[in-house]
């Protein structure tokens, strides 16, 4: 394979190249694109992985949706048994919401999916050549 040396050609087709593989991993792995679940509702599923339980309206101002949007991927999320949804007792217009088991569980299912997605898009290469691959984003991770 001819190697073009000129650095913005280079770059541009790595770029490229990079989304492109990008956009393969998510079309086959991401539950949003294989129609398991809206956008809104997954950002609120892993914001709260990441943050722990937290009130609808500190949800829909994290996410930068509003208020009834928050609302209604809870309640729906609710149904689905992957949160929790219950009035504070000391202001009952505050729904706190937390992550179920369950939820839980399905978070972890579509990590292990998107893993299995990436070793798939992988595979094609040879070992010495995942390795490599390997060294040379451990080598820029490190610079970013």
């Amino acid at each position: 394979m001819a190697i073009d040396r000129d650095s913005d050609s280079l770059t541009e087709r790595l770029v490229n190249a990079f989304w492109q593989f990008w956009q393969q991993w998510r079309q086959a792995a991401h539950p949003v694109r294989k129609g398991k679940i809206t956008p809104e509702q997954y950002w609120l599923l892993k914001r709260l992985k990441r943050t722990g339980p937290a009130n609808v309206s500190d949800l829909a101002e994290g996410l930068g949706i509003t208020n009834s949007s928050a609302t209604a991927a809870t309640k729906r999320l609710e149904k689905m048994g992957l949160v929790a949804r219950r009035r504070k007792i000391e202001d009952e217009r505050v729904v706190e919401v937390s992550l179920t088991e369950a939820g839980q569980a399905v978070l972890e299912q579509w990590a292990s999916e998107k893993r299995q997605a990436m070793a798939a898009l992988l595979a094609p290469l040879s070992l010495e050549d995942r390795a490599l691959l390997l060294e040379l984003l451990e080598k820029l991770l490190k610079r970013v």
